[in-house]
């Protein structure tokens, strides 16, 4: 492998403990330190009233002992400290142990707190004790049990994580240009937290001896220190820690990479596959799993899995009860070699556990999670998952380069990417670049993304103070990158571009567009510059997205139609050669098309039509669907059919595909108030489509149905005004029907629904004398359609006249 003189030097460079403890930065000693932070997935706590004893190994039962399993341990001899910790902690498991004259006292305070595992009370007395810790479940008496159940794996690598800024970051680990002695760094911080603990040191020793990349696969499946806190490090997003095993987690997804080819040419003749996971997860995290059923989800960490079902389930608890705390769940997962997806594969021959057959996924593979019930006959849950096309997925052309300054530089820019939620998880993104300032001290200008950002994140603060601080942040950002004018290495044009960009925004938002003119037109400049002096297709093509979208903001800014072409012109030039890069079905690809038209709605609607229908294609047909956006993109497709192209037999069968969608969702979601709103709605415009149409009973149907819906609401007052603008409808297909009589009972109950509608008599007086007016003007109609023998398609005052 391409660094694997990284780590060879490993045994011939020993660092002794002083060493490392002089030469450390405070900031990573502070991570590592036993006092603070507690790197495993589960803890001791130990209340007592003499401390001391307990330190010096009096007890039977001592902390030294017990480090040999769970490392980390907190001693208390005050019961409300003791109490506040364990709460303050509540996303680790704990293992309590309490002495004799605390316990009675203490116990019932905290026995039903969801962190808290087990507690063992250490006494004398034990018949005393057995009468009142009866009904208190968590409590034990025996020594044996407390170390039994601290030994247990309690791990939860495949929940529920969907940010995609995290899987950016983590993308980013696995491409960058770590120094030759960052190995050292970590272990030499895990001796130091580890000091004491002779099991884990021997580990340690032994890693610091023999580790070299292709052998991070043995290594993770080894079930030692390091897998435990990788994957603690992923669950609590702790970045610090992530960091610091960044090269580990590099190598692993290279060999996972080259393991996953081989993988797929030898099950190219049967590419399904069924492979099991059994896990322990808490009550509440099964609670998510039935609310997100049918969402797509994932994995926070690396992720075994086996081919046996039965060795799956040989690490699950089964004679577990659905009301306990901790929950069995066997996670039953499809594949399908032939996708595009991260990287997994069949690791036996290269696994810890040879005997099994062991299918390993890396971090940030995405599922699709269709089903879970409670299997009463095995007394566990089965979860059913879905591996998933992973169509966002970045190429790697667009971190590599060919030296490693220019693959760090194109490692930051990645964090430019549109797509993730920077603003979100601006807080992750800073600690972020800490952390690469402090690995790479020689690059002043990775300061300059920290400034960006805190000016990114403080520009979504609407008062002054807000956007002073956005402005002197964008300034300072700037200022550095102008030291780096003449370093073609870095293409910094790139950089100052973003940032007068965001200053562009930040003046039209505070109404001075002169100056937000101004930055567009200097934005525009540096992507130009920026376009010259780029060496990668990658880098060529991001310049080009950015022009695109400079040039759509100018036009929104001025008007001006020359502007827009040449943001189309940009457009499609960045869609033409974004396919090199990424997925057909990328989100990036449809919202380049819908970008585009955007553009040419105000300069040709035929343009506009298909590149809207070419962004619903692909979201239609994307694993994770976006209902959202697909509402968004029926309804502008639905406008120009109706509006401009008066082709109301299109614009039905864009409307259908709404619905279909709307419905989907309803049957995946928990939470459906809304969403059956947004069907009611959906029916209403069908049945406005259908009345275009002559299809008077279809529209009558569907009015019925949306009627139906909101008569379900739980909000009921804001339903009766929806319920009232149906009546409306629903009178305007009788009078077109010539059912006189039925429409006047709809009208007058959407006048008394109108009035029921809100508290305020009022404000519905004026409703009501609208409505009023507006069924003069029926009656007339009515008696023009009567005596004229002429056929309503249409009232001859719009219901829209009458609300206004």
């Amino acid at each position: 492998m391409n660094n694997s003189k990284a780590y060879t030097s490993l045994q011939n460079n020993p660092i002794t403990a002083a060493t490392r403890t002089s030469n450390q930065p405070t900031e990573h000693l502070s991570v590592f330190s036993l006092e603070r932070v507690n790197l495993e997935s589960y803890q001791l706590v130990w209340l007592g009233s003499n401390i001391n004893s307990i330190e010096e190994g009096y007890s039977t039962v001592t902390v030294k002992g017990l480090r040999k399993i769970v490392d980390y341990t907190k001693l208390f001899d005050n019961v409300n400290r003791c109490k506040a910790y364990i709460q303050q902690t509540n996303d680790t498991i704990t293992f309590l142990v309490c002495s004799e004259q605390l316990g009675e006292i203490f116990i019932p305070q905290i026995h039903d707190l969801e962190n808290i595992w087990s507690i063992y009370i250490y006494c004398n007395n034990k018949e005393y004790h057995q009468q009142w810790t009866t009904k208190y479940s968590k409590v034990s008496l025996q020594q044996k049990k407390l170390y039994s159940e601290a030994d247990l794996e309690l791990t939860s690598e495949i929940l529920l994580d969907k940010q995609s800024t995290r899987t950016l970051l983590c993308d980013i680990l696995c491409y960058l240009p770590y120094p030759e002695n960052y190995c050292h760094k970590l272990i030499n911080l895990l001796k130091v937290y580890y000091n004491g603990n002779t099991a884990q040191l021997r580990i340690l020793q032994e890693f610091e001896r023999d580790y070299r990349p292709d052998r991070a696969i043995s290594w993770y499946t080894r079930g030692t220190c390091l897998f435990n806190l990788i994957n603690k490090a992923f669950r609590q997003n702790n970045i610090e820690l992530v960091f610091l095993f960044g090269f580990f987690l590099q190598d692993l997804y290279r060999q996972l990479k080259e393991e996953h080819k081989k993988f797929k040419k030898a099950t190219i003749e049967n590419p399904l596959i069924k492979v099991y996971r059994g896990q322990i997860i808490r009550k509440r995290e099964i609670g998510r799993l039935i609310h997100w059923r049918s969402f797509y989800i994932a994995a926070n960490s690396a992720f075994s899995t086996a081919l046996d079902r039965s060795v799956a389930l040989a690490f699950l608890n089964q004679s577990a009860q659905p009301n306990d705390e901790f929950q069995s769940v066997l996670f039953e997962i499809e594949i399908d070699v032939r996708l595009t997806t991260r990287p997994f594969a069949n690791i036996s021959h290269l696994s810890n556990f040879s005997d099994e057959l062991e299918i390993l996924f890396i971090n940030r593979t995405e599922f699709k999670l269709e089903h879970i019930f409670y299997n009463e006959d095995e007394n566990i849950w089965i979860a059913t998952l879905k591996l998933i096309n992973d169509d966002d997925m970045k190429s790697p052309k667009e971190f590599e380069s060919t030296t490693k300054r220019k693959c760090l530089k194109n490692c930051l820019s990645a964090l430019y990417d549109p797509e993730s939620d920077y603003i979100r998880e601006s807080k992750i993104i800073i600690i972020f670049l800490n952390k690469l300032s402090d690995l790479f001290p020689s690059e002043k200008w990775i300061l300059a993304f920290k400034f960006y950002y805190i000016g990114s994140n403080e520009s979504q603060d609407t008062k002054q103070t807000g956007f002073d601080l956005a402005f002197s942040n964008y300034e300072e950002a700037l200022k550095i990158w102008f030291e780096y004018v003449e370093d073609d290495e870095l293409n910094c044009s790139m950089d100052k571009g973003v940032i007068h960009q965001k200053l562009a925004d930040l003046y039209v938002h505070i109404k001075n567009k002169n100056l937000a003119y101004n930055h567009y037109n200097l934005s525009i400049s540096y992507y130009q510059s920026a376009i010259k002096k780029a060496v990668t297709d990658c880098e060529r093509l991001y310049a080009i997205y950015q022009l695109s979208q400079v040039y759509d903001k100018k036009a929104n800014l001025k008007k001006n139609e020359q502007d827009i072409l040449v943001a189309i012109k940009y457009s499609e030039l960045y869609v033409k050669n974004m396919l090199q890069f990424r997925s057909p079905n990328s989100l990036t690809v449809a919202n380049c098309f819908k970008l585009l038209a955007i553009l040419y709605r105000s300069t040709s609607i035929d343009n506009a039509l298909i590149n809207f229908q070419r962004a619903l294609k692909i979201h239609t047909k994307r694993e994770k669907l976006d209902t959202l956006e697909i509402t968004s993109l029926c309804k502008q497709i639905i406008d120009i059919y109706m509006h401009y192209k008066h082709d109301y037999r299109s614009a039905l069968k864009y409307q259908l595909i709404n619905q279909e969608h709307i419905m989907k969702q309803i049957v995946q979601s928990t939470a459906t108030l809304l969403k059956k709103y947004h069907l009611a709605e959906s029916y209403v415009k069908l049945s406005d489509i259908y009345v275009l149409l002559n299809e008077n009973d279809k529209a009558y149907e569907n009015l019925i149905k949306a009627m139906e819906l909101h008569q379900e609401s739980d909000l009921i007052s804001f339903a009766k005004g929806n319920i009232a603008d149906i009546e409306v409808k629903l009178a305007h297909i009788h009078v077109i029907s010539k059912e006189y009589d039925l429409a006047n009972e709809c009208l007058i109950s959407a006048i008394k629904l109108y009035k029921e509608s809100s508290s305020d008599w009022s404000y519905n007086r004026k409703w009501v004398r609208c409505l009023a007016a507006w069924l003069l003007a029926c009656l007339i109609t009515w008696w023009y359609a009567l005596y004229s023998g002429v056929g309503l398609r249409e009232p001859l005052f719009s219901i829209n006249l009458w609300k206004k």
